[in-house]
């Protein structure tokens, strides 16, 4: 109903601080050396960076490329990486199709400027570092790199090899001697558990730096989405905000999820009291469905895979498959020490049901947050299946 009214949120405020932090210009952050924003999934963050960061930084006469890993899982992250930057080279230097030919370019749809990710498809092609810096020679203006779900490039050997590439892209182009700041990196991931593989390990390209927590939609959301929606409808059909923002916190925050519980009320044709009551029973609703679903997920697993799953989901992301810490918690939910094998294809049992993610250096943690945040909330200390089976044996 409210389709050719649509509906935007702007979040300028963040985005002019963002910015700040990351040209070193804020006294409460300096994210010179890469932004990363940690945010559950379906909260807005993908949402933000395409309507608030992006023409914020181009209102700095900065240029940005903005590329998601999540656009398309079964590619090779690298290759989406490298194919963003090479679309925007080839806008500003593009090569002639002979001159493609000639040095044996597949990807002519990309560009003439093709990159070479490392994985020998691409004889002569320019290295990353070498491509930001003729993109940054031909705008003249500094460049800013979003990888949105960036922790996705850990699953492939191409995809690290891609983060240390843009690492010393950042430093030789930013190290120069009097020519400023010239590559800025934003990172963002739907787990932080699974973003902080970038920045926690000393083999990573990015150790060292802090993940920064990205803000949820607050109440102000809430208020401006009544407003703007019970302009639209007469008195029967409006809400109030108390009865919004109960049904937002009870979604997580989810505005997708939000819509469609308010939609679904709206569409009942029911009065305003009506109305209020079925916003927060459909929020209700959502939640109980996905909790069952989360139960009984849990239910029909083994007891080895849930014993690797409630040692992943306490000890993320410090979580070593065969480390000792892993091996005691293992034990304290079977009552024995389990085998390598039995854990490695628990493991990966869990990884074909999309239980859990794995980085392409054996990092694993919960493939959504929400999973990991249920199952704390109803196991807040590891459940003993030893004890449940000797109990079932005798009844």
């Amino acid at each position: 109903m409210y389709l050719n009214n649509p509906f935007v949120y702007r979040r300028q405020e963040l985005a002019k601080a963002y910015c700040l932090a990351l040209s070193g210009r804020s006294h409460l952050k300096d994210a010179r050396s890469g932004l990363f924003l940690a945010a559950p999934r379906r909260t807005g963050k993908s949402t933000f960076l395409r309507q608030d960061l992006v023409p914020e930084i181009e209102a700095e006469d900065w240029h940005p490329i903005y590329v998601d890993l999540w656009s398309d899982r079964n590619r090779n992250p690298a290759e989406l990486i490298a194919e963003a930057i090479s679309a925007e080279l080839d806008k500003v230097a593009p090569l002639p199709r002979r001159a493609v030919k000639a040095l044996g370019f597949q990807k002519l749809g990309v560009a003439g400027a093709t990159i070479d990710i490392g994985d020998q498809r691409v004889p002569g092609g320019l290295t990353i570092p070498s491509a930001l810096n003729q993109l940054w020679q031909k705008k003249q203006k500094p460049i800013v790199l979003i990888i949105d779900e960036a922790q996705h490039a850990l699953t492939t050997g191409e995809g690290q090899k891609t983060l240390f590439a843009l690492k010393a892209a950042r430093d030789q182009l930013n190290q120069e001697a009097g020519k400023g700041l010239r590559l800025m990196l934003v990172m963002t991931g739907s787990s932080r558990d699974k973003l902080s593989f970038l920045v926690t390990r000393k083999n990573q390209a990015f150790y060292g730096a802090d993940i920064t927590h990205f803000p949820l939609l607050d109440d102000g959301f809430v208020d401006a989405f009544a407003k703007n929606f019970n302009e639209q409808f007469d008195a029967k059909h409006k809400f109030s905000p108390t009865t919004l923002k109960t049904a937002f916190e009870m979604v997580g925050r989810r505005p997708e999820m939000f819509r469609t519980v308010v939609a679904e009320a709206v569409m009942s044709g029911h009065g305003a009291e009506a109305l209020d009551e079925m916003v927060t029973a459909g929020a209700e609703e959502l939640r109980r469905k996905a909790w069952a679903e989360f139960e009984s997920i849990n239910e029909a697993l083994t007891p080895i895979q849930r014993a690797v799953l409630d040692t992943i989901a306490r000890l993320t992301p410090k979580y070593e498959p065969y480390a000792a810490d892993a091996m005691l918690a293992y034990k304290a939910v079977l009552g024995v020490e389990p085998s390598k094998s039995s854990i490695q294809g628990a493991l990966q049992a869990m990884q074909d049901r999309e239980l859990i993610w794995q980085a392409a250096r054996g990092d694993y943690a919960f493939d959504d947050d929400s999973l990991q945040k249920w199952y704390l909330s109803r196991y807040p200390l590891p459940p003993n299946l030893a004890a449940s089976s000797r109990k079932q044996r005798r009844t």
